[in-house]
């Protein structure tokens, strides 16, 4: 009762702040009050919000709209409600828009990136069913198709002599199905089915497989960086150190900033890395959200072992 009693008094004067007093965005009551703060996130039926208070979370029920402070925070909101209408070209141009303001805004980049695959998919669809119908499948070259196999064939053989990895597609995502012994990318350290999802920077999500491939070999004695996804079974840790690390929020997610260690100076979970960026906590993403959720996702399971997916960027030296 007395929690409730200082929740509601604490509306109360956030209610008849001036405006000036705070900055960020504004969350506008149907009473005729508000709150100003910054909206960490918004779910279906409520926002999260950073406050000078700490965070609270307001049901939409009670809010009448929301006021942005941030230019790029409202354009976000626009490109959502105009997913959710079906609208996608207005999305992406939000979106777009957003990119042109901040190209390190990774929320944007990611909308996207999901905007283009579900379109990509449409047409991909959609075009086959024309080629189809109009009975055009016949018409393609075989010798063409013959020789870009052989290309890609010369490729991948160069690829385990200079690289010493197997490549293969799995829908969208590329997975290294075999690593050589004693090869460069063995001395490094990735793993078959390790995903590849960056090379040099480069993000390969929509690149053609023989780009990919072409990425990958480079030339001989020159340096490549591969960021990679690997599903691993980590300890679950305690409530004071879950997964045995020190965990932070960074831009890419949820961050291992330290490994805690024991008496010994052993480190307690040889699993992880310092600075591997976890993705994914039992099925479920990290990337938007709050610590102290994923910090309860993690210490909320019964098992020893929490199944977790990092991202890490390895370095090899081509031969």
């Amino acid at each position: 009762m007395t929690k409730t009693i200082r929740n509601l008094c604490a509306l109360l004067i956030f209610s008849f702040l001036s405006p000036a007093l705070l900055s960020g965005d504004t969350i506008y009551f149907k009473n005729g009050g508000f709150v100003k703060g910054r909206i960490i996130k918004e779910y279906h039926d409520r926002y999260l919000v950073s406050t000078s208070h700490g965070e609270k979370e307001f049901l939409k029920v009670i809010v009448k709209n929301v006021g942005y402070d941030n230019p790029k925070e409202r354009l976000m909101s626009q490109g959502k409600s105009y997913e959710k209408k079906g609208n996608f070209e207005a999305a992406l141009r939000c979106y777009e828009d957003v990119l042109k303001m901040d190209e390190g805004y990774s929320e944007a980049r990611d909308k996207i990136i999901e905007i283009k695959k579900k379109t990509f998919r449409k047409q991909t669809s959609k075009s086959q069913r024309i080629v189809a119908n109009r009975g055009q499948l016949g018409r393609w070259n075989p010798d063409t198709t013959k020789k870009e196999q052989n290309l890609l064939r010369l490729k991948e053989s160069r690829l385990k002599k200079t690289v010493g990895i197997e490549v293969q597609e799995h829908g969208p995502t590329l997975t290294i199905a075999q690593v050589m012994t004693y090869s460069p990318a063995y001395d490094a350290g990735l793993q078959a089915r390790d995903t590849i999802v960056r090379i040099d920077d480069k993000d390969i999500k929509y690149m053609e497989y023989k780009d990919v491939l072409e990425l990958l070999n480079g030339a001989k004695y020159t340096e490549l960086k591969i960021d990679i996804e690997r599903e691993l079974s980590a300890p679950k840790g305690t409530n004071h150190h879950p997964l045995e690390c020190v965990l932070t929020i960074g831009k890419q997610g949820l961050k291992v900033e330290r490994l805690i260690q024991a008496k010994d100076f052993e480190v307690k979970n040889t699993i992880l890395k310092e600075g591997d960026v976890i993705v994914k906590i039992q099925d479920t993403l990290t990337r938007y959200l709050p610590l102290k959720d994923a910090i309860q996702n993690i210490l909320k399971s019964n098992l020893d072992y929490i199944d977790i997916t990092v991202k890490r960027t390895y370095t090899v030296w081509r031969e």
